[in-house]
């Protein structure tokens, strides 16, 4: 395998640091022989980001493979091959709405909005269909038959008749070849502080957790969230009641990304030390100015003077040397550091001298005034009600009856939506069901006067003959969506009298 290593180079850093927030996955760090963190590039992940031929690797790198990977990467790479077209008799306010429809393929749909929405969607929501152990509606024709995978996976004959359905490689391999290239394109519908959400239960969470490490990078990984979904009753499982679900959480660029969270008492017990600037900045902590994982660099291993007068370099060290410890601020930040108070040196253990950075309560490091919050937590529904149960209730209050399976709350919608300030930001859901992603929308937009705008996009899936859907007139779980947009718009209007956009543009996905 081809690596170039670019550790030691400025330039070369400053080029690695661009590319690797285009494909972060292609980065990666390792230690030299004197143990020294070094920064590679995986030639062979960059030509397959590429679209290159798909390379077939006898490295020992880690990575999540299956059959069918290669042509998940490959019909990710290639391009849309049909088109949208507007149905202008579904819409709703057609001429002066921006929020989008979209009937078809989610594959297709989102090669499709790589030409008019790349890099321009601040926040993405799925809920894709969970591996029960059998085939399911997304039957992409790079999905692999009982027979090819038999064939890819070394299995002989009749074995994999053998398996039981929910223990069956091949069900993990479908799955897993279906969900990888709408995630490898989705990303690129990101704006680089956009983020991602998706649900998922404990039969795929460990492996789509890798290879969202892979798409979007594990530096990217903001948080796993769990949600308490229910409280034990009227539940199937067999040996443990679930209670829970996850949410794992993504980010493009996560240092670009801006939260919106609550602000935090004065101290929190953070921010305890005084100085002669605490009136304008407020209490400061201290963090250590020097990393060993940040991957030496030479620049920024300098000398920083002492009380005593002696040099103080990374590590407590008394002169240059490349042991994996840089500081983590350039010379030139240092010396505005000195200068303005930002920078402390003092005696630690073994009477070493260690070189700290003020982190002020009220202004960043460099100087500006910032509101200091505390992150969510990484639970969702333990305080707050926010139950399946609650998403048939508003199905039925919509409707009249149940005409959708396994909603979700729009509670739930609305708490992720809200962690992000997303005023006048597109809201993506490629799995969309029955739109409680463009309600959720719709009802924040009415609550805070955003003008937050959705698109969304399902497959016409057929509705079941003997479903209370199906009796009540919706032939597929588009029809069902789009209905719920028109009645839940309706409804917030009468109740609030906000002045938003209620209506959609429909599109759907065709050859010609």
């Amino acid at each position: 395998m081809k690596k170039l290593d670019i550790t030691g180079d400025e330039e070369i850093n400053f080029k690695i640091e661009k590319l690797g927030k285009l494909f972060p996955n292609v980065v990666e760090k390792v230690k030299d022989e004197e143990g020294s963190i070094r920064q590679v590039i995986d030639f062979e992940k960059l030509r397959e980001e590429l679209g290159d031929t798909v390379v077939k690797s006898d490295s020992k790198r880690y990575l999540l493979t299956w059959p069918g990977r290669e042509e998940a990467l490959t019909i990710a790479n290639s391009p849309a091959d049909k088109m949208l077209r507007p149905i202008k008799e579904d819409s709703l306010n057609w001429e002066a709405t921006e929020n989008i429809y979209i009937e078809g393929d989610n594959l297709e749909t989102l090669k499709l909005l790589q030409k008019s929405h790349a890099g321009k969607i601040k926040f993405i929501y799925i809920d894709p269909p969970y591996n029960t152990g059998k085939d399911f509606i997304y039957k992409d024709k790079f999905i692999l038959g009982k027979e090819e995978y038999a064939q890819k996976a070394g299995k002989t004959r009749g074995e994999d008749d053998t398996q039981n359905a929910d223990r069956d490689g091949r069900y993990h391999s479908s799955w897993l070849t279906m969900i990888y290239p709408r995630l490898k394109v989705a990303r690129a519908l990101l704006k680089n502080d956009g983020v991602i959400f998706i649900s998922i239960d404990d039969k795929e969470e460990c492996n789509l957790r890798k290879i969202c490490n892979e798409i979007f990078g594990e530096k990217n990984f903001i948080a796993n969230f769990i949600w308490r979904k229910s409280k034990g009753s009227g539940n199937d499982s067999k040996y443990v009641i679930i209670e829970t679900e996850y949410i794992l959480a993504y980010a493009k660029n996560v240092e670009d990304v801006r939260f919106n969270n609550k602000e935090i008492d004065a101290y929190d017990g953070k921010f305890k030390y005084k100085d002669e600037h605490f009136k304008e900045r407020g209490g400061y902590k201290l963090e250590k100015l020097d990393r060993g994982s940040k991957g030496y660099v030479e620049s920024m291993d300098f000398g920083i003077k002492a009380p005593d007068g002696t040099l103080v370099f990374p590590n407590g060290r008394t002169k240059q040397s490349n042991d994996g410890w840089r500081w983590v601020w350039s010379k030139a930040k240092v010396e505005w550091g000195i200068k303005n108070g930002y920078i402390v040196v003092k005696k630690g253990r073994g009477g070493r001298w260690n070189v700290y950075n003020k982190v002020y309560e009220k202004l960043d490091n460099k100087g500006n005034k910032i509101t200091r919050t505390k992150p969510y937590k990484n639970h969702i529904g333990f305080e707050e009600s926010i139950l399946n149960i609650h998403a048939n209730r508003e199905m039925r209050k919509l409707f009249g009856k149940a005409v959708f399976s396994f909603p979700k709350p729009v509670a739930l919608l609305k708490y992720l939506l809200k962690m992000f300030y997303l005023e006048n930001e597109i809201v993506l859901d490629f799995f969309s069901g029955s739109a409680t992603t463009a309600h959720a929308v719709m009802e924040l937009n009415a609550e805070d006067g955003g003008c937050r705008k959705y698109i969304m996009v399902q497959l016409p899936e057929p509705c079941d003959e003997k479903s209370e859907a199906y009796k009540a007139g919706y032939e597929t779980i588009a029809e069902i969506g789009k209905e719920r947009i028109r009645r839940a718009g309706k409804k917030i209007k009468e109740e609030t009298g906000a002045d938003i956009d209620y209506g959609f543009r429909v599109y759907r996905i065709t050859t010609d």
